[in-house]
Order: C-alpha cells, then structure tokens, then sequence
C-alpha cells in the first residue's frame, strides 16, 4: 500500500523537483552495484497475480559483462527527490533481455509474485483443517522460499475453506484472499502483502492522499470514461456443493431508490453469475458478491490521471479526486511509474462504491 511519508516530503513531491533514479542489482541476493540504463518503466496492476511489471532500456555493455542475467539476477529500482526522499517501486528478477542492433538491450522485469505463480504445486495441496485462511496463505508461500515474506496482518480471522487444489499456486492464493475479502499482490519490496479489498468494505477505506486540478493542483492530465458497458446491477454468487446437496445461491443487487443503476429501474435488469466449486461459507459468498457488486458498478465511471512524478502510490490505494468541481473517492486500478523526469506518473482509476448502497437476497441456501 502506499508508502508513508513526511508532510515535507509530500510538499517536495507536489512542488516542482528534480528527479532521481537508481537501479541496484542482486546476484544471487548480493549487492553488485548500480546498472547504468537509458529509459524505462515499471507499471503495478490491481488484481493481478504478477503485480509489477518493469522494462528497461539499457547499453549494450551492461549485458557484455555479465551483469542482468535472467538465470541469477534481481534489480531494486529506487527513485525519490535527490537529498529529500527515496523509495523503492520495484523489486524483481529479471526475466529476459533482448539485443538490438543498435547497441540497446530491451529488459524485462517481473517481481516476486511470479516466483509464486510459477512454482505450481508438483502434487495436490490440501489445506490445513481448521487453520486461518491467512496461515494458509503463509504456508503456501513458505512452501516455495522461506526468503519471500507475506505481511497478512491486516487480514480479518475467518476459517479457510477444507480444499484441495490440483497445482495452480496462485489460485489457492486468490481463493484464500477471497474468502476473507482480500487483495493479495506483490509489494514494491520483494514480498508479498493481503489487505482487504476496498470494493468489499462497508466503511470508507482510509484516504491515501487528495488529487487536484487547478494552477496549484498536481494533476496534468484527466480524462474520464462514462459506460455502460460490462456493468451489472445484480450479481449472482453460486457454490457448488461436492456432497450433491443444493448449492448455496446468494445475490446482491444495487437496490438504493437514488442509484441510477438501481435494480429496475431506468438501467433495468442485468445480473451476472460467478460460480465456484470453493467450499464457501454463506457469509464468504454474500461478501464476494458484494465485492463484484462494487467492481461492476465502479466500471461505470472510471479515470485516467496524469501526475508529475510521484512514487508513492501502489494499485488498491483508495484516493480522493477534486476535478471540476466534483470531489471523488477512487480505487487505483493500475500504475505506471516513470524512469525519466520527461514522463508522467500515469494512473487508471475506478469510482469506489461501498456496499451499505446494496441489498443483499438470499436465495436457495442449504446448510453451511
């Protein structure tokens, strides 16, 4: 989430600054020094199982001595305000290069959310009976490095599910999180963190930082989609039962008299279904659907916002928005961090809809 800072160095960020960026490199987790680069970029996606994504451009001569090899290398990118500020955006391996015939090597990045994904299990995993869906989660990852942490504590203490999963690691992870209505993502620091997921939360998330327009604002550049598209005003959550007995049915609508996309009203009546075979509780069901709910209604008005540099946020940061007069809560979908001070920090954004605006039905249910 994002990385805290002092009201100064906020000042310094928002104010015009001079920019800086360093890359250190880790073979086999020890320092070998700074990498030279020409540009480059790294963007962290909401929801994604392999979060943040780097590329860089760099000569030719880094690659000719040995240094970013794809079979031991790591970077850490930093950047900050000379003197004032440094953080990192991006811990990883370097997954590939690419020569080019005018003396440039295209590299790619990936962090260690892939390290994860990639390790599928090499025989079924069955889930400890009883245990935390968060302890789980920690002994999942444990089980591919005891070197990558996972920080769940802003985890809520519900049961996991009593499941079986045949070998996609990061399935197990997103089922987990999503029994207790929760993110997991790779953080800017090598490891892994859970927190809830902010369209699943009565309560207003905690407001990251304020964007705004204007001659002393710090946003360049706004543009916003309005569409109906993809969106839906009912959501349908079904969990299949493995011993044959019915399955618990649950949906959540968008039922508030004021609501535009209220359920029958001037939208009319468009409901979607997410089935799953995840042994799921009644009250893990409503609040998946809730969680759908609130992303499928947030499609209808979403953002993309040009920032100068400004290093601070990560995707699944909740923010306020003052663009023409109107002030917005918005959930941070994707971002893009700038290596260069000629380029801008670019974020795609969604509406933040809570769910105290929905109602929830309770269908054919079952025993839980």
């Amino acid at each position: 989430m994002a990385v805290p800072v002092t009201a100064d160095q906020l000042a310094a960020l928002n104010a015009n600054h001079q920019m800086s960026v360093r890359i250190e490199l880790l073979t086999e987790g020890v320092s070998s020094g700074e990498v030279p680069f020409i540009d480059g970029s790294v963007t962290a996606t909401f929801t994604a199982q392999v979060t943040r994504n780097g590329q860089l451009r760099v000569p030719l001569s880094v690659v000719q001595s040995g240094q970013l090899n794809p079979l031991t290398d790591k970077c850490v990118i930093f950047t900050g305000i000379p003197g004032i500020y440094e953080v990192p955006v991006f811990t990883g391996r370097v997954v590939s290069y690419t020569k080019t015939s005018d003396q440039v090597v295209s590299v790619i990045l990936a962090d260690t959310s892939r390290d994860i994904v990639r390790a599928r299990f090499e025989e079924p995993w069955r889930a400890v009976k009883g245990a935390t869906a968060a302890s789980e989660m920690v002994r999942i990852v444990s089980d591919v490095s005891g070197e990558i942490g996972i920080d769940v504590t802003q985890t809520p203490d519900i049961i996991n599910p009593y499941a079986v999963w045949e070998e996609d690691r990061g399935k197990a992870l997103d089922d987990l999180a999503s029994t207790m209505s929760c993110i997991w993502q790779g953080n800017r620091f090598g490891d892994l963190i859970v927190y809830p997921n902010p369209y699943s939360t009565s309560a207003m998330p905690t407001i990251v930082a304020l964007l705004k327009d204007g001659a002393d604002g710090n946003i360049t550049d706004i543009s916003e989609v309005v569409s109906a598209e993809n969106i839906a005003n009912s959501v349908t959550v079904v969990v299949e039962r493995t011993d044959n007995s019915p399955p618990i049915r649950i949906t959540a609508r968008d039922q508030n008299p004021l609501s535009p996309t209220r359920w029958g009203g001037p939208f009319g009546k468009q409901n979607i279904t997410r089935k799953t075979n995840n042994p799921l509780t009644r009250e893990a069901a409503q609040l998946i659907a809730f969680r759908i709910l609130n992303q499928s209604l947030a499609l209808f008005r979403s953002w993309q916002i040009n920032t100068p540099h400004f290093p601070i946020f990560d995707p699944g940061d909740v923010i306020a928005v003052n663009w023409n007069n109107e002030i917005t809560g918005q959930v941070i979908e994707s971002i893009t961090y700038p290596l260069e001070a000629i380029d801008k920090t670019v974020l795609s954004t969604r509406e933040l809809r809570r769910e105290e605006e929905f109602e929830t039905v309770l269908g054919n249910t079952g025993t839980t």
